[in-house]
């Protein structure tokens, strides 16, 4: 090779590296900026998750349309009970009181302020949510959500006490003067989570009820399904439960903010 096109050669390789450089450089910076517009969304989304209202009953409407005072509670129940037939039903009193239906947008206002049936659909079962209700009786508050997956239904009733200084009473308490053994066949059983759960099995074999609770919360769960799922539903309830304690927002950081940001972000990606 003559020293000319050896000089030319040399030149070519050169002058191919910077460009070949410039390419990488484009290409860090591009996915640089792709991360910041990721990380910006998941602060702007973060930011609006922090925003919760100050309790449930802030989400029902004073007025008319969805979320009004829409139906009573049946009389003599200051709790969630499971009835003789293994249904479930929302509090009463001794007389009644009012339940209203919620917005089913309103599931993701109610993780923030502690209640597992917000996450359900998260952590999911194949089941979409179908209608959302509250009542409270005596500073216990229940929040009902039900689930549809075309004939087959779940209705997971949760309750809580609005303050540290209203106790619930245990779930045996309250089944103990209403369960009709002609009705219904009552199993204790063990779930995989650890809680134990009473089972109890409408002898009719059209539906079964399972009561679960724990220190501070109590489920009562309905479902048509076959009695082999009781135990399975019960679990994904009970394993949503701890879930929303490890999302519970406890410390406002920057980093909280974006790890809610880019929940928020990835579940509108799905």
């Amino acid at each position: 090779m003559s020293p000319s096109a050896t000089r030319r050669h040399l030149s070519d390789d050169r002058s191919a590296r910077p460009r070949a450089g410039w390419l990488v450089v484009m290409c860090l910076m591009v996915a640089v900026m792709g991360a910041v517009v990721v990380f910006a969304a998941a602060w702007v989304l973060g930011g609006r998750a922090v925003s919760a209202p100050a309790s449930v009953e802030a989400l029902a409407p004073a007025d008319g349309g969805v979320g009004s005072p829409a139906t009573s509670a049946p009389a003599g129940a200051s709790e969630p009970l499971v009835q003789a037939d293994g249904t479930a039903q929302l509090p009463g009193a001794l007389t009644t009181t009012t339940v209203h239906e919620l917005r089913l947008e309103h599931l993701d206002d109610l993780k923030p302020l502690g209640w597992t049936v917000g996450h359900l659909v998260d952590f999911g079962f194949g089941f979409e949510p179908q209608r959302l209700e509250t009542g409270v009786v005596d500073g216990v508050r229940t929040v009902e959500l039900q689930l549809a997956d075309g004939a087959d239904r779940i209705s997971v009733a949760e309750t809580r006490s609005e303050s540290e200084d209203v106790g619930l009473t245990s779930l045996r308490e309250k089944l103990a003067p209403i369960l009709d053994e002609d009705l219904v066949e009552h199993h204790r059983v063990t779930l995989g989570t650890g809680e134990g759960c009473d089972l109890f099995v409408s002898r009719a074999g059209d539906r079964w009820t399972a009561a679960v609770e724990t220190d501070d919360a109590q489920y009562v769960i309905t479902s048509n399904l076959a009695e082999s799922s009781a135990e399975q539903v019960a679990d994904w309830v009970m394993a949503s439960d701890r879930a929303r304690v490890q999302m519970l927002p406890t410390d406002p950081s920057a980093r909280d903010r974006l790890a809610r940001g880019l929940d928020e972000l990835f579940r509108w990606n799905d």
